[in-house]
């Protein structure tokens, strides 16, 4: 069975680590450069979680809960995410660079 992540931790050396709430590591990932923002939605519609990690290369990273990557999306610049929560699909999910420029959502 695979369990779903309770703590996601971005790290400035680039991995993003996902544990249980015992604290055991269920998976990790390394982006290659720092990891500046985490979020958690139904990106999908399908009633699971995804996880959206950027970093400060540029790249936005898409997981499913148990670590695969689903896809990656390349922007302009070092993002980071801006989480608009909200309940059914109406969540939003929003990449800016440093300037306030949307550069995906």
């Amino acid at each position: 069975m695979i369990r779903a992540p309770e703590v996601l931790i971005a790290s400035d050396t680039g991995y993003l680590y996902a544990v249980d709430a015992g604290g055991e590591e269920l998976w990790r990932a390394h982006l290659g450069f720092a990891v500046n923002d985490v979020a958690v939605a139904d990106l999908d519609g399908a009633g699971g979680a995804e996880i959206v990690a950027a970093g400060e290369d540029g790249l936005l990273h898409v997981f499913a809960g148990d670590g695969e990557v689903l896809r990656t999306i390349t922007t302009a610049d070092a993002a980071r995410l801006v989480c608009i929560p909200a309940t059914g699909d109406d969540a939003l999910i929003l990449a800016a660079n440093a300037r306030g420029e949307v550069l995906a959502r």
